[in-house]
This record gives C-alpha cells, structure tokens and sequence, in this order.
C-alpha cells in the first residue's frame, strides 16, 4: 500500500513520461520482491494466485493514472480560478472606464462647454459692454479653474485606485490624503503589516474604495466634522468591515441596513449624501450597508464585504491608530 500510495503521488507531480518511468519500475520491484520471497521460503507455489501476479502489480499504473487525473483537476481548478480573476479585473476596468466617463460628462464636460459658450461670447461683449466683458472674463477663469480641479479630483481619484496595493494600504491612503486636503483630524485603525491582511475581490475592492471616497465626500460636503473615525477589520464571519463615523451635525434621527431594510425607506435620492448611490455599490459586490445618524452626534457608515477567502485577524489591540492633522 505504501509504494502504491507512491505511485499515486507520482501521478500528481510528475507528467505521463515520469510516472510511466516510476510505474514501470516499481512493477520491477514487485516481482523481484516476489521472487527473493520465494527464494528464502524455497517454493513460488503460494505465489502463483491471479491477485499475486496481476492484480496487485495492476495497481500500480492505476494509482498513478488516478494520480494524474487529480492533476488534471487542480490544473483547470487553477485556470478556472485565475480566468475568475480576470474576469473580475476586466469587469472592474470595464466599470471603472464607465464610471469615469460619467463623471467627466457630469463634471468637466459641462464646466468646459460652459466655459466655451462664454469665450465665444466675449468678443461681443467687450465690444458692447467692456464692464460685463470684465465680468464674463473673470467668470470664465473661475469656471477654467473649477474645470482644473474637477480634472485634478479625477486624476486623484484614479490614482488612489491601485489594485496592486492590499487594501488596508489603499483605505489609509484615501484618509490620510482627504485628511491633508480638508484640515480635518482623521484616526484610522486598520490590520498591521504583521496581521493578517483583509484581502477582497477585485469588484469588492474597488466599490468598497468607491463608498470609502463617497463617504469622505458627504462628510466633507454636508457633516461640517471635526475629526472622524475610520477602521479596518476582518469579521470572524468571512466579510471585511469598514466602519467610518464623524463629529459632524447629523441628520435624522436615521438608522437603515440594508439587511432588514427596504430601498424605500432610504430619504430621496438628491437628499442626505448619495446614499442610495453607496448601497447599489455595496449590493452590486455582495456586500451590505448599515448607517446611523443623530442630530449634533454624527453619522456612522458601516460597510460589510465578502472576503476572497476566510481570513481572520489577530486581536484589534494589534491594530494600527494613526492620527493625521
């Protein structure tokens, strides 16, 4: 059983040529085994059964043709695992050139094509008007100027999106760069290099960043915080959780998951902070959102992942806090 149990591990290491080789000679071995047995007992004749001469020297280009076979599986195992992956990368460079293109039409198109209008405008109105030529110039350079930093928010936008970084890295990168540009103190506590890192499919990645960025954008926009709270962790159930809370104003009093709750019951799409924009993310990935605000306490965001694989984390007390001004 030990040298059958050989020649099936042959089979899953070694291609056709190598375990005909190893196959061969331990038949070899076999019979030359039988016949010094036979020799030291002084008569072949117990050895001359069916099982003894065929059977059991069968099974050794059995095993290794079973061997071979499982090799075959986890051959296509792999390449179905990593054509699942590609798939995955083209679906979100797919989504991803979508996305930018909807938000360039939405953003620096328009403010170029009104700025356009203006310029063609303004030969005619230094001819008639030099004080609204004035006026439509300087309107033209702040539209220029909000053109640039629609284009510069973009350019950010993409490159913080880095596939190659673990995510634990990319979430650090976003806050810690929103913290710079808005002045407001971030903690952010997210797995150690030395923990194990949180590590989810590509389209996972890419909207759990998206709502990340949407998040800061909202707190930014409407909470007026003075510091917020983002953290990392992988769940003992197999998702990643992101948690962002702020100081800000609130609204509500509000609580929806997406879990227990309807997509009517979420305020008006053009109301609080994309909302229904970040649960679609989230419901698109497999994920699921939980948020919480009350009046002069904050808003909380709570996002669940599914994670490529079960990984869990050592103890929070291992984690990162970082505070940035």
């Amino acid at each position: 059983m030990a040298t059958v149990l050989t020649t099936g591990i042959s089979g899953v290491l070694f291609q056709w040529r190598g375990l005909t080789v190893i196959s061969t000679f331990q038949i070899i071995c076999y019979y030359a085994a039988m016949l010094s047995y036979a020799g030291l007992n002084g008569s072949i004749a117990p050895l001359l059964t069916f099982q003894v001469l065929f059977v059991q020297p069968a099974l050794y280009p059995i095993a290794g043709y079973m061997g071979s076979r499982l090799r075959t599986i986890f051959s296509d195992l792999a390449a179905e695992q990593e054509a699942r992956q590609q798939a995955e990368r083209d679906t979100a460079a797919a989504e991803e050139r979508a996305r930018l293109a909807r938000d360039m039409h939405d953003s620096v198109a328009k403010t170029l094509r009104g700025t356009a209008m203006a310029a063609q405008a303004l030969p005619l109105w230094v001819r008639r008007d030099p004080d609204r030529a004035d006026n439509e110039a300087a309107r033209i350079a702040k539209a220029a100027q909000t053109a640039a930093d629609e284009a510069r928010d973009l350019i950010s936008d993409l490159r913080t999106n880095r596939s190659e970084d673990d995510l634990a890295t990319e979430v650090s990168e976003i806050v810690r760069c929103w913290s710079e540009e808005t002045g407001v103190p971030a903690n952010i506590s997210v797995p150690s290099p030395t923990d194990t890192q949180v590590r989810l499919l590509v389209v996972a990645k890419q909207e759990t960043l998206a709502i990340l960025n949407e998040a800061l954008a909202n707190i930014d926009r409407h909470a007026g915080a003075g510091s917020i709270d983002v953290a990392l962790r992988a769940g003992e159930d197999g998702y990643a959780v992101l948690h962002i809370a702020d100081s800000g104003v609130g609204f509500g009093p509000f609580t929806w998951d997406s879990t227990s709750h309807s997509i009517r019951d979420l305020p008006e799409p053009t109301g609080h902070y994309g909302l229904l924009g970040m649960w679609e993310r989230a419901q698109h990935a497999g994920g699921s959102l939980r948020i919480e605000s009350t009046p002069g306490e904050g808003t909380s965001t709570t996002l669940r992942m599914p994670m490529a694989a079960s990984i869990t984390t050592s103890a929070t007390s291992n984690a990162d806090t970082v505070e940035t001004a």
